[in-house]
């Protein structure tokens, strides 16, 4: 009963595998539901592993890597953080939404300033209808809000 209910093509391997299983999950001799439950799970974790794909190599930009390391060493030396490099894309960005935007409010807002400018080039990739919006709060921080996009039609 046990045989006809275990797929043909189980290999040595699985089977193998199949038993190492059943050893550390039954204190005695497994039943043939257990048999048969613990044979789905491997089968259902063995679809898993194939289905994810392999994990993406990580590239390391060389500039990111040495600016990173020159903010280490200035840090190990007491100095205080340098200040960030905003480019031209970036402050164009800005000023697009805050046309009187300091470089000081910019370097402050740095990182908001850039996931509303990488979500807005997604956006206008994907077509998504949702927004993100910034808003310069009176103490000069920048805040991020998400809007749906109204439908024309």
């Amino acid at each position: 009963m046990l045989k006809a209910s275990l797929p043909a093509g189980l290999t040595e391997e699985q089977g193998a595998e199949l038993g190492a299983r059943l050893a550390q999950t039954c204190k005695f001799a497994p039943t043939i539901a257990e048999i048969l439950a613990e044979w789905r799970t491997m089968r259902r974790d063995m679809q898993r592993r194939e289905s994810v794909p392999p994990p993406v190599p990580v590239r390391r930009n060389p500039a990111v890597v040495r600016r990173l390391r020159s903010v280490r060493d200035l840090l190990r030396q007491g100095s205080p953080l340098p200040k960030q490099d905003i480019g031209p894309e970036l402050r164009e960005f800005a000023r697009q939404r805050f046309p009187d935007i300091s470089d000081d409010v910019i370097r402050r807002n740095w990182l908001e300033i850039m996931n509303c400018m990488d979500y807005a080039a997604e956006q206008q990739r994907t077509a998504s209808p949702y927004q993100m919006v910034m808003e310069l709060e009176p103490d000069g921080t920048i805040s991020l809000s998400m809007k749906t996009l109204e439908c024309a039609g």
